[in-house]
């Protein structure tokens, strides 16, 4: 059974077990009782939370799974084979592969611009905003999990960081790239200002999350 959010706080699985008698003032009740299933480790980190479960052909089986989160989300709950699983992590492992190294050139790129083109300004704003929004990007769908301890947590404060120097990055990018400044000095301030806001947003939240990153989502 693998559950692919990454953004919950706790996720536990129970298999029902046979119901149990229980005398309570005089009368006898049947209670439903539950089994904790372990989750599974596997040799290489990922943000997918498993548990190995065996369904015989032709039966049914009770799995109750209860999960802790600060805000609602959708849950993706797949049942794989062992070998199915196996082929779809390394799909999954090519599709990172190709998105991280992606945005490693454009990031590399525009610090080689910035590096040889009289240290325009622009090309760092555009690697910054590609580095911004890849890091962004995986911390929303649980990429960042895949690379960092999972005794850390992201939660909505984590995204909204993200989101938030991505847009001021980008304010930043398209006013240097349009030369608002020279040709439109009124408009520029204006998106600087909201590109230093987003940025201030940012910063505060990854410093203090619990109140800011709160306000904010």
């Amino acid at each position: 059974l693998q559950l692919g959010n990454a953004r919950f706080t706790s996720v536990q699985a129970f298999s029902a077990g046979a119901p149990r008698a229980e005398t309570a003032r005089g009368q006898t009740v049947m209670r439903p009782t539950a089994e904790a299933i372990a989750p599974i480790t596997l040799p290489y980190p990922t943000r997918d939370v498993l548990f190995d479960i065996a369904v015989p052909a032709k039966g049914e089986r009770t799995i109750f799974i209860r999960l802790m989160g600060k805000s609602l989300h959708l849950v993706s709950a797949n049942l794989w084979q062992a070998e199915a699983h196996t082929e779809f992590a390394r799909r999954h492992a090519l599709g990172q592969a190709w998105f991280f190294g992606v945005a490693a050139a454009m990031v590399l790129l525009g610090l080689a611009y910035f590096a040889v083109l009289k240290r325009n300004l622009l090309y760092l704003a555009f690697a910054g905003y590609t580095l911004s929004v890849a890091l962004a990007f995986a911390v929303f769908n649980g990429q960042a999990r895949d690379f960092v301890s999972g005794r850390f947590a992201f939660n909505e404060a984590s995204s909204v960081a993200g989101n938030s120097l991505s847009l001021g990055l980008l304010l930043l990018f398209i006013a240097l790239l349009l030369r608002l400044a020279q040709y439109a000095p009124l408009l520029d301030k204006v998106i600087k200002a909201l590109a230093m806001g987003s940025l201030i947003v940012a910063v505060s939240t990854a410093i203090i999350p619990a109140q800011v990153g709160k306000a904010a989502v």
